[in-house]
């Protein structure tokens, strides 16, 4: 986009140099690429975003300089004589491609060059002067980013019609160059052929020529995504179709048409003869939006005067209504991109300058807010799972219904829904061999694990915060889950597995839940965790079935977590030293080691620090159906450094309490 510093200097008192205006529109959000010396006039070319149609015309960049320079732009609408109507029928086939079109009829005029004057206008705005009738519409498309066209009258058959192209239709353009159109085009036609091609190029078959005496002026709107297909399609760019296809000001409309019909009669000798509208123009959305310079202020870290705001937006053609403590403003009609009061936070510092805005640090408020809602959660969720050293991974909703899990589960686990039956079936499933939304996350779990493990890829922790769906009361129910899980060689590991899923309950303030042992046919062994979660170790043979060694999963409720987690309080570090003693034992098989641990926690009482598993052991020396533990316990105290013969007070202590335990054995 080319303007010239002299058209704007018609509508606003300029100053200061081309280079200091260059600038400040610059600075503004109005790119400017480049300055050129036009004769005594500065020609700016400009890069316009899409946003912003308006400023593909002299009258929105008048607003603009106008702000910056803290100036009213003097442009203003003239009331404009819709008398007398004349006689051409104007159809309009669709609202839709064409809501308004707009005629005048011009007669009697002496086509000629353009004044010195409008062709040095042109000149610098990058538009070249053909003659006083079609610099005119160019002139006045440039001012008010209305385009229009003229045509020759006595080449208009009868009437105007706007309508599609017909298939294979023909039309010369004014750069002697034959198009085929097809019916994507929208075309300005007479009776027998067409004109022009709507919105981007008229035709060879009705251009104003050094012979012609009786305008047809038209002025309209067109459909922006025809206009665009068109110009695409044809491989054509205009002044005009660039306007169009970002979409021009209704507002404008009648004013751009009068204009250039009063410029003709006054250049060109003409007499307006009459004018007609078919359709009626857009409604243009105003609303008030509540703008308040305090709530400005504290969004952006800025210190802007009421005053200086308001004359800011009023420079810029808002409209203004004062209150109390606020104001209610109305953008023009031509800034359809303002659409709340953010927008208007940005028109206001953009012309005040951003690069008044001073470096500061954000305000750290002391204070710890809990965000309540369930996305948050789950990002928390997100960020321990990563933290306990696993990976996430995406997998697909659908599954098949027949899986290699299928064969393992002859008979339905209803408490957890493991059976396929439990699960979501797909009417129309896009693969027949995909049909079931899953009932259960881990199915898609052992698929990454053995993509990995394919490309030799064995120790995976994974993770995956996905939901399943399950058939409840003739519909679904849906809910968020997370799943771990674990490849690994050795069973030994599924110790840290477990310690990583009690840790992570542990993080959410989910302390001591209730571990029950279940019978599952895919897990050789498998614990629920209250209503919230399972455990489990996949069999040895489901897992050799699927090229897997050994693989630990685990699966949480978040929505039923969320309801259950607390906030967890940190205590004061304890720098005091701390003393280790060991304790070898072992335990049968049926004892859980959570009656233990138990024991250790309340035999030790307040010196108790921590307690860990050091060795596991199954051997000669260890009596059939036990497994051989090593347990190191930590003692510390809170206020005092421990001596050894307190230590091994309680020590021994413990053990005598341990030793009565049936089924458990001091070594």
């Amino acid at each position: 986009m080319k303007f010239s510093l002299d058209f704007i200097k018609e509508f606003v008192e300029v100053k200061v140099s081309p280079e200091k205006i260059a600038s400040l529109l610059t600075m503004s959000g109005l790119e400017i690429v480049s300055t050129e010396k036009v004769g005594s006039d500065t020609s700016f070319e400009a890069e316009v975003t899409s946003n912003r149609p308006d400023l593909l015309s002299i009258a929105g960049i008048a607003y603009e300089v106008g702000a910056l320079l803290g100036k009213k732009s003097k442009l203003a609408l003239k009331k404009v004589p819709k008398q007398p109507v004349f006689n051409i029928p104007i159809v309009i086939e669709s609202r839709k491609d064409c809501p308004c079109y707009f005629g005048r009829l011009i007669k009697g005029v002496k086509i000629e060059p353009s004044p010195k004057w409008l062709r040095q206008v042109l000149k610098s705005c990058g538009i070249a002067s053909v003659n006083n009738v079609v610099d005119i519409t160019n002139y006045c498309m440039l001012k008010w980013g209305q385009p229009l066209h003229a045509f020759d009258l006595s080449k208009v058959e009868e009437k105007i019609i706007v309508r599609r192209a017909y298939p294979q239709e023909k039309l010369i353009c004014i750069d002697n160059k034959e198009r085929i159109l097809n019916p994507e085009a929208l075309v300005i036609a007479d009776k027998k052929s067409v004109l022009a091609l709507a919105g981007v190029m008229g035709g060879k078959n009705s251009e104003v020529l050094s012979s012609t005496r009786d305008i047809f002026l038209e002025a309209a709107i067109f459909s922006p995504i025809l206009v665009r297909r068109a110009r695409r399609f044809l491989g054509i760019n205009t002044e005009s179709s660039y306007r169009f296809e970002r979409g021009v000001n209704p507002v404008y409309l009648e004013q751009a048409s009068w204009e250039a019909a009063y410029l003709i009669g006054k250049l060109a000798k003409g007499k307006i003869s009459g004018c007609k509208k078919a359709g009626s123009l857009p409604l243009v959305r105003r609303p008030w939006i509540k703008f308040e310079v305090d709530r400005m202020n504290g969004f952006l870290g800025t210190q802007i005067k009421q005053a200086k705001a308001g004359k800011i937006l009023n420079d810029l053609n808002f409209e203004i209504e004062k209150k109390k403590t606020c104001f209610l403003v109305k953008a023009p009609s031509f800034r359809q991109d303002i659409k709340a009061s953010q927008d208007l936070y940005e028109e206001v510092v953009r012309i005040w300058g951003y690069h008044n805005i001073k470096e500061s640090l954000p305000l750290i408020r002391k204070e710890i807010r809990k965000e309540e809602s369930f996305y948050k959660f789950k990002e928390s969720i997100r960020s321990k799972a990563i933290c306990l050293g696993f990976k996430e991974v995406v997998t697909f909703s659908i599954i098949p219904r027949k899986n290699v899990l299928s064969d393992f589960l002859q008979e339905p686990v209803k408490t957890r829904g493991f059976f396929s039956s439990s699960g979501v079936t797909i009417t129309n499933p896009l693969r027949l061999e995909e049909d079931l939304l899953r009932p259960l996350i881990f199915p898609g779990m052992l698929e990454v694990l053995r993509y990995n493990v394919y490309r030799k890829e064995r120790s995976l922790k994974f993770f995956e915060i996905a939901d399943s769906y399950v058939l409840k009361d003739n519909s679904f129910r849906e809910t968020a889950k997370l799943c771990l899980g674990w490849h690994s060689d050795t069973i030994d590991d599924f110790y840290a597995f477990k310690g990583k899923a009690e840790f992570f309950l542990k993080a959410l303030g989910i302390e001591n839940p209730h571990i029950c042992e279940e019978e599952n046919p895919l897990f050789s062994n498998f614990c629920s965790i209250d209503d919230f979660a399972w455990v489990g170790v996949l069999r040895s043979d489901v897992a050799e079935k699927i090229d897997l060694a050994k693989v630990f999963l685990a699966e949480f409720d978040l929505e039923k977590i969320s309801k259950k987690a607390k906030e967890v309080l940190f205590e004061e570090i304890n720098y005091l030293p701390w003393v280790e003693r060991d304790i070898s034992l072992a335990l049968r098989e049926d004892i859980r080691f959570k009656e233990i641990e138990t024991i250790i926690k309340n035999k030790t009482a307040s010196l108790f620090r921590s307690l860990e598993v050091t060795d596991v052991y199954k051997g000669e020396k260890i009596p059939r159906g036990f497994t051989g533990f090593t347990l190191r316990i930590f003692y510390q105290h809170k206020t005092k450094t421990l001596e050894a013969q307190e230590v091994d007070s309680v020590h021994f202590s413990l053990r005598a309490e341990l030793s009565k335990l049936d089924g458990l054995l001091l070594r």
